[in-house]
């Protein structure tokens, strides 16, 4: 399961910015955990799943092993999610529907996006 952080939501993880960018952008994978776990730099931040953040460099050596490591002690990746991928996803489910994407507030589209994946992660698990 990810940690989801969604834009708009500050957060201090307690990591450089120019790393939390690079997160962002999907040049590095960040994880969170309620222990230690390896990684190639370590930070402590605000509480998510844990105060500890990890970040792997996906083409440096170990990170493969460092990636199992963090998911056996139950580290999850962090996930920043913008409020345009929140709300294509609502339009997605108004077509679905059948109704117009305006008559939701951002906040039930958010709601039903946090339900959408943690169905998901549910599904992933079994």
């Amino acid at each position: 399961m990810n940690v989801l952080i969604f834009e708009g939501y500050t957060r201090d993880l307690g990591i450089p910015a120019g790393i939390e960018q690079d997160a962002r952008d999907g040049k590095v994978e960040l994880w969170n955990a309620a222990r230690p776990f390896p990684a190639h730099e370590t930070y402590n931040g605000e509480f998510m799943h844990g105060v500890f953040y990890g970040v792997i460099y996906p083409d440096q050596e170990y990170a493969d092993l460092m990636r199992t490591d963090a998911q056996r002690l139950d580290a999850h990746r962090v996930e920043f999610v913008s409020k345009s991928t929140v709300m294509e996803y609502g339009r997605k489910v108004a077509e679905d529907y059948g109704v117009d994407p305006s008559d939701w507030g951002y906040e039930e589209i958010l709601n039903s996006y946090i339900g959408m994946r943690r169905r998901q992660d549910e599904e992933t698990r079994r």
